[in-house]
């Protein structure tokens, strides 16, 4: 019986301890946050960049002219 409360104790014991985390380790908690955040951001603007520079060198609309070559060739046939 004694030990069933001395294990109570000390399971309730590490059960505060978790539960109050201390200051520093809130602090690196909520560093590691900010940098997982960064981190996400930083890869959708690479992503973005990515997408808009890939569009940059290959357009999904036609220029002017092959827009009237399209033209010609359709009267033609």
């Amino acid at each position: 019986m004694k030990f069933r409360a001395t294990f109570l104790i000390g399971f309730l014991l590490v059960v505060a301890a978790v539960a109050f985390p201390s200051k520093e380790n809130r602090s690196k908690r909520d560093v590691m946050d900010s940098v997982k955040s960064t981190w996400g951001d930083m890869t959708q603007a690479m992503s973005d960049a990515g997408d808009s520079i890939a569009n940059a060198f290959s357009p999904t609309e036609k220029s002017a002219l092959d827009k009237m070559v399209d033209g010609i060739k359709n009267i033609g046939q």
